[in-house]
Parts: C-alpha cells; sequence; structure tokens
C-alpha cells in the first residue's frame, strides 16, 4: 500500500484511501472498516481502471467525498465523488475538466459545495485552474508566469479563487513563493499581502510551502517552510 490520504465528515466518521497497485477507500463506520470503493481492472464501475490518485481527499458541507483519480486508458486525470451510496464521475476530458498533457495539482471544494481544480499545463510549465458549474467545467485561466512546485489552491468565502506556490528565480538564484488571485475572466493578479508582482515572501533561500483558507470567516491562512533555517513560517490576512 502507498500514498495513504485521511478525512473526516462533519459526524466525525473517518475516511480513508491508498493505492495497492489500484485504488481503495475505507470509512469507519464507528465498530468496523466499510469499503466505499475499490477499483477494479474491468467491468462498468465508474472506478474501472483507477490506478492512483492525486491530491487530498475531501468532503463537502453533504458529506460526500471527492478524490481525483487516473483512470486507464492514458491515465486520465477523473474527478470521482462519493454520493453516499455510488461513485460518480464529474470531472473529465469528456466534460472539459481535463485534457492531454495536463498533471492534476490541487483540489478544493468552495462555497456552495463547487469543487475547484489546479492543473499544470505539462507543454507550458503554467497552472490552469478550472471551476465546476452545473455539468461542465469552467476555464478561469491561471498565472502567467511558470509554475515550479508545491502547488496550493484556496477558495474564498466570496468564491474567488487563489493560488499559491514557490518559484525560482533565476535571477537572484533563490526560490520565492508567489500569491495570486482571481479577478474574474481568466485574469489573475496579486493575491492579499503580496507585492504588485504577487511576491509574498523575501529573498530567502529555500522556501517551501502550503497555503490554507478558512472559509467560513473567510481568514487566509498561509504555511511554509524557510529552508534557510530549517523552520516553519506562518501569516494570517484578516481581512
Amino acid at each position: 500500500a502507498s500514498n495513504p490520504k485521511i478525512c473526516a465528515d462533519s459526524t466525525g466518521r473517518v475516511s480513508v484511501t491508498w493505492s495497492e497497485s489500484l485504488f481503495v477507500l475505507k470509512r469507519w463506520s464507528g465498530s468496523t472498516w466499510e469499503e466505499l470503493g475499490r477499483a477494479a481492472t474491468s467491468g462498468g464501475s465508474p472506478l474501472t481502471g483507477a490506478s492512483g490518485y492525486e491530491g487530498p481527499v475531501l468532503v463537502d458541507s453533504q458529506d460526500r467525498i471527492y478524490v481525483c483519480l487516473k483512470r486507464s486508458p492514458g491515465l486520465e486525470l477523473n474527478l470521482a465523488r462519493w454520493t453516499g451510496s455510488a461513485w460518480e464521475i464529474i470531472g473529465n476530458a469528456a466534460d472539459g475538466m481535463s485534457q492531454s498533457g495536463y498533471q492534476f495539482e490541487d483540489l478544493v471544494i468552495g462555497p456552495g459545495d463547487v469543487p475547484c481544480v489546479a492543473l499544470l499545463n505539462t507543454s507550458t510549465l503554467k497552472i490552469v485552474v478550472k471551476r465546476r458549474v452545473g455539468t461542465t467545467w469552467e476555464d478561469l485561466g491561471g498565472p502567467t508566469d511558470l509554475r515550479r512546485a508545491n502547488t496550493s489552491l484556496a477558495v474564498t468565502a466570496s468564491g474567488t479563487p487563489l493560488l499559491a506556490y514557490w518559484t525560482w528565480m533565476m535571477q537572484y538564484g533563490n526560490r520565492e513563493i508567489f500569491v495570486y488571485q482571481w479577478n474574474g475572466g481568466t485574469t489573475w493578479g496579486a493575491g492579499p499581502g503580496t507585492t504588485g508582482s504577487g511576491n509574498f515572501t523575501n529573498t530567502r533561500l529555500g522556501s517551501y510551502m502550503g497555503v490554507f483558507l478558512e472559509t467560513r470567516t473567510g481568514t487566509n491562512f498561509m504555511a511554509w517552510l524557510d529552508g534557510a533555517v530549517k523552520l516553519p513560517e506562518f501569516a494570517i490576512d484578516w481581512r
């Protein structure tokens, strides 16, 4: 088994997922582990051919579970949701979420239980953010600079996506963290607490980060590891 992930719903039920060459998800009922999904090599299940998954395992306000899967043929990206009794695919190439040459980066569930994904175009090395609207996916574009590593996606209480990641600054020979926010259409600008270019950190060497968002209050939490001093750092935006 590899790549274990865990989440809990509003009642405290814990779900765990991992890969045994194929995707597996189990939930604790209070007395035993019940299997909610196991990918098969063939058959009609939505999980058929799911050889693995990427990113977090999340639940929405209705306690529906979300996972992003790689499915054969071609290891296409699929977003699957547990309805309470069965799995359904709510994101794939057919409905505009993914396409050939895209790599999954992050998944969040925004206000109104709207899924939002960040994908990496492996040809251009740029991030594209997409949001589910009805039964299709809306392309929200992404920042114009090149992504490097540790991409994190968040959505504010008003539904505005935020992106954060570190990138290698060739002119300075160091890594820096950038935060961007969606400004409508496919346009992105500098995020909260940044300079006009979206720069969040100074010139410290080796900053690795994650971004966290408390959507119920609208408070943005940032946390990262400063590679120069090997200590975690935190920031809070109270806006």
